[in-house]
C-alpha cells in the first residue's frame, strides 16, 4: 500500500460507511490531479508528501464530510440502523416462538387469544425499545472510546504517522456477524422467558424413538442462566465492535476474555452432577456442553496466539 493509498484509507476509516467508497474515490482523484498539476506525471516522494500536507490531516479531511459532534459517529450510522433492525426482527421471531410454544402447551380453549396477541405485541415493542436503547448507549461509547487511535489524526500530525497502516483493508462479513447477533438475541430471549425450553427439546428428541443418557435439571439450570446471558451479551457487544472497527485496540483480548468465560461456565456445568437427572451416560445435553467446550478451547488457543503475536512479538521486533 503506497503513501497515497494509506492516506485515503486513513480518511475512509473515519467516514460514514454508506458513502465511504464514493468519497474515497473522489478524494483520491482530486489528490492525484493536484499532484499532476503541481509536479507532473513523475513526482518525487517529497512532492507527494507536500500535497498531502496541504490537503490536511485525515481527521480534518473526513470532518468536512461529517456532521459536527453527533452522539453516534456518522461513520457508524449505517451499522447502527442495521443492528436496530436485527434487534426488532430477532425480538419478533423470539416472542412469536414463545407465543406458539405457550399456545401449544396449554388448552386452546383456556387461552384468551386476544389478550395473548396484545401481550405478544407489547413484549416485542418493549424488548425492541429496550434493546435499541442499550444499543444506542453502546454506540455512543464506541464513538467516544473505541476509535482506532492509529488512524485518528487530530491537531498536529506527521506524514510518518501513516506508516502504521501497513495492510490492505480486510473486508468484514457483515452477513455472518449479523446472523450471529440475530441468533444470539433470539437465544437470549428464549432462555430467559422459557428456561424450560431445554427440557422441551429433550422430550422432542425422545419422541423420535432415540433415548437420552440423562435429562437436564431445570431448577439447577436456571441458576446458570445469568452467567449464560452475560456471556451472550458480551459476545453481542464483541460482534458489534468488530463490525464498526475490526482493528479496535484490544478486540482480540476481548475475544480471549469471552472464550475464558465460556469455558469456565461450560466446565462448571459439565462437572456439576446436580445439573443432570437420571444420569446413565454422557449422551444428551452434557455431550453438547463438552463439544462446545472443546471447540471454544481451540478458539481460545488460536485467539491467545494472535493477541500475543500482535501485541508483544511485533513490538519487540520494532525495538
Amino acid at each position: 500500500m503506497n503513501l497515497i493509498d494509506k492516506y485515503i484509507y486513513a480518511i475512509g476509516e473515519q467516514l460514514p460507511v454508506g458513502s465511504r467508497e464514493e468519497i474515497k474515490k473522489e478524494l483520491k482523484s482530486l489528490l492525484l490531479d493536484e499532484i499532476e498539476m503541481s509536479y507532473g506525471l513523475t513526482p518525487t516522494d517529497e512532492q507527494i508528501e507536500k500535497v498531502i500536507y496541504e490537503f490536511g490531516s485525515p481527521t480534518q479531511v473526513a470532518q468536512r464530510y461529517k456532521n459536527n459532534n453527533p452522539l453516534i459517529d456518522s461513520k457508524f450510522t449505517e451499522i447502527y440502523l442495521m443492528i436496530s433492525k436485527i434487534i426488532i426482527f430477532a425480538m419478533t421471531v423470539a416472542f412469536f416462538v414463545i407465543f406458539v410454544i405457550n399456545f401449544l402447551k396449554n388448552d386452546f380453549l383456556s387461552i384468551n387469544t386476544l389478550n395473548a396477541v396484545f401481550k405478544l405485541i407489547k413484549n416485542i415493542i418493549t424488548s425492541s425499545f429496550t434493546g435499541i436503547g442499550v444499543l444506542t448507549i453502546i454506540f455512543m461509547a464506541i464513538s467516544k472510546y473505541v476509535a482506532d487511535k492509529n488512524i485518528d489524526f487530530k491537531g498536529e500530525w506527521n506524514i510518518k504517522d501513516l506508516d502504521c497502516i501497513d495492510k490492505e483493508d480486510v473486508k468484514v462479513s457483515k452477513v455472518g456477524l449479523s446472523f450471529e447477533i440475530f441468533f444470539s438475541l433470539v437465544f437470549l430471549a428464549l432462555i430467559n422467558f422459557i428456561p424450560s425450553i431445554v427440557g422441551s427439546l429433550e422430550n422432542l428428541f425422545e419422541l423420535s424413538g432415540l433415548s437420552l443418557g440423562h435429562h437436564i435439571n431445570p431448577t439447577v439450570f436456571e441458576k446458570y442462566l445469568i452467567f449464560i446471558a452475560f456471556i451472550v451479551v458480551v459476545e453481542i457487544i464483541e460482534n458489534i465492535i468488530f463490525l464498526v472497527n475490526k482493528d479496535a485496540k484490544y478486540l482480540s483480548l476481548l475475544t480471549v476474555f469471552v472464550a475464558i468465560l465460556n469455558i469456565g461456565v461450560l466446565f462448571s456445568m459439565i462437572v456439576d452432577e446436580t445439573l443432570y437427572l437420571n444420569y446413565i451416560n454422557v449422551l444428551g445435553i452434557k455431550l453438547i456442553f463438552i463439544i462446545v467446550a472443546v471447540t471454544t478451547f481451540a478458539e481460545l488457543i488460536s485467539n491467545s496466539y494472535k493477541f500475543i503475536k500482535n501485541n508483544f512479538v511485533v513490538k519487540q521486533d520494532e525495538i
